[in-house]
């Protein structure tokens, strides 16, 4: 990016990341240009979601501004909830750099309540449910897990379990009763201890 604008505009730019580089430049996506293979992109930002680090956080942020600017043969769709790849990923990003935390939570929670589950499984609730449990949202997060992953086998979810809430909660009286519910002897005897 930083070779190109010099090239075209003559100076080198001031800007040092993404978002400023192609901010007022639009030519630099004109006729499906890019700069960089699309589907490293879309990995990157996938697994920058992991991260805690903020600075790996907001260069994956940046990402998503850059890929949102592709042309629209590089728009692809994604698997859910991240159909629009690079506009939520952007906004589960945020999130977790405390910004807009709550339209995030609500966008989320709109995927997961509407999504089909024989079309898209569980993944949208998973990606609500870590998404809370990074937020330190537990109790909504338990709350979303017993409605839309009570049946799933929690050795398969790609987020905390409910009884892993209810852990990281601190809510000792909820793990009793559902260790009890489920059957989960060591969950209840700890549980029980702690009460």
């Amino acid at each position: 990016l930083q070779r190109t604008i010099t090239q075209q505009e003559g100076a080198a730019p001031q800007a040092e990341n993404v978002s400023g580089l192609v901010a007022g430049r639009d030519w630099l996506f004109a006729d499906n240009n890019y700069y960089i293979d699309t589907s490293h992109v879309v990995s990157v930002i996938r697994l920058c979601l992991e991260s805690d680090d903020p600075e790996l956080l907001r260069r994956a942020l940046e990402l998503t501004d850059y890929g949102a600017r592709l042309g629209p043969m590089f728009q692809y769709r994604g698997e859910p909830p991240f159909e629009d790849v690079y506009h939520d990923h952007a906004i589960y990003l945020r999130a977790l750099l405390g910004e807009d935390v709550d339209a995030a939570v609500v966008h989320f929670k709109r995927k997961a309540e509407e999504s089909d589950p024989d079309q898209a499984g569980a993944a949208p609730a998973q990606v609500l449910v870590g998404l809370l449990a990074r937020l330190r949202r537990y109790e909504q997060a338990i709350d979303v897990s017993l409605t839309h992953l009570r049946d799933a086998d929690p050795n398969h979810l790609a987020c905390p379990n409910v009884i892993q809430l209810c852990q990281m909660a601190g809510d000792y009286a909820r793990l009793t009763r559902l260790a009890r519910e489920q059957g989960d002897l060591l969950s209840f005897a700890a549980a029980r201890m702690q009460v």
